[in-house]
């Protein structure tokens, strides 16, 4: 499992308000990777409106396995399965691709950050 139950419950705790929010507001990033054994990963934009973060949120684009991501937060949604197994949890990524920058969540089983909990903040 990608990361523990009593993580999770501290997310889902953590991020009672999101909802109302519209953009993360850390100012600091964490450096990781869409997984190199997978297919890539789906960034999406589940802000605009703002909604519980799932495969049903709108695509931004996709990324192909290995691509560089900086998660700028994690959040709580819809348990997802991929590469590292299954989780509730999606990271906010920011990512540059051929000189054209995207911002949105990606389940975070698809991403590797090197770690079984959290790497970044909670989004706020």
């Amino acid at each position: 499992m990608k990361i523990r139950t009593a993580a999770v419950a501290a997310i889902i705790l953590a991020s009672a308000g999101v909802m109302a929010t519209a953009l993360p507001a850390s100012a600091s990033w964490y450096p990781a990777q869409v997984s190199t054994i997978g297919a890539g990963a789906t960034v999406r934009d589940c802000y605009h409106p703002v909604q519980w973060p799932s495969t049903n949120c709108p695509k931004v684009t996709f990324l192909p396995k290995g691509t560089a991501v900086h998660i700028i937060c994690q959040r709580v949604g819809d348990l997802v399965y991929g590469t590292y197994g299954s989780s509730e949890v999606w990271d906010y990524v920011s990512v540059t691709v051929s000189g054209q920058t995207y911002e949105g969540l990606v389940a975070d089983v698809n991403v590797y950050t090197g770690s079984n909990g959290l790497v970044a903040d909670v989004c706020s």
